[in-house]
């Protein structure tokens, strides 16, 4: 069951699931790289990557179609307090997106393990 756009979950969600990647993404380089690091020469080019760079994409995608979501729900709303949680909503899903490929960034370009 997902939320109406108007609901005030809205409001908390984005960084909530922003916190939620962290956790999953910095933790699961932790483990990767003890359980089976990649060889340095690879560079950025390795398997810890690839798998986290597929759960930033999936995430942030996530949060993109919660933020259009949330703003077309915004237009179409009627009379303006009806619009607020959606507008808000869609800009704060919209910033977790945008905070997730920063923090995401280092995962995709640095070797890691070293």
């Amino acid at each position: 069951m997902r939320p109406a756009p108007a609901h005030p979950l809205h409001l908390a969600l984005g960084f909530t699931v922003w916190s939620a990647w962290l956790v999953a993404a910095y933790g699961g380089l932790t483990v990767g790289c003890v359980l089976a690091p990649p060889p340095p020469a690879d560079g950025p080019i390795n398997w810890i990557n690839g798998v986290l760079g597929l759960l930033t994409v999936l995430t942030v995608a996530g949060l993109l179609y919660l933020a259009w979501r949330c703003a077309r729900a915004a237009v179409e709303g009627d009379a303006r307090p009806s619009r607020f949680v959606p507008a808000v909503g869609a800009v704060l899903h919209g910033a977790a997106a945008f905070s997730t490929v920063f923090t995401g960034l280092p995962l995709a370009v640095l070797a890691p393990c070293v």
